[in-house]
């Protein structure tokens, strides 16, 4: 929405990007003076919607139980944990707290591999070389 008193330039509506078709718009506008004779003056106001942090990471399940036999060898797959985000950009970008909340534990059990959300085993996993406070 253009103001022509005041200049201001406003959304009609709430913007989501994630909805929108067109990111871009492109605005032609005049102004017009009363005086004899009359003048006009043009501009083109380029507009760019981007993205807002406005969508949490949301995970393929609502709880993930995981099992591994005891005799399981080093670097045995035996799940993986995905979460996705619907914002763009940076905003996508998930970054799984696992290792986060259980740091210490989790490395010395698997290897957690971030980009794929992997879970695999470890030389120390094998070994129950654990320390438990």
């Amino acid at each position: 929405m253009f103001s022509g008193s005041s200049g201001i330039v406003r959304p009609s509506s709430r913007l989501d990007y994630e909805s929108m078709a067109d990111k871009f718009y492109i605005l032609n506008i005049s102004a017009t003076d009363n005086g004899h004779p009359q003048f006009t003056s043009y501009t083109v106001l380029n507009i760019t919607v981007t993205d807002f942090n406005d969508n949490q990471p949301k995970f393929s399940q609502n709880s993930y139980n995981l099992g591994v036999s005891e005799d399981a060898t080093v670097d045995t797959y035996f799940d993986q944990i995905i979460a996705t985000d619907e914002d763009a950009g940076e905003n996508a970008k998930v970054m799984n707290g696992l290792l986060k909340c259980f740091a210490e534990i989790l490395r010395k059990l698997f290897v957690y591999i971030s980009a794929l959300s992997t879970i695999k085993t470890t030389d120390s996993f094998m070994k129950r070389s654990l320390f438990f406070p």
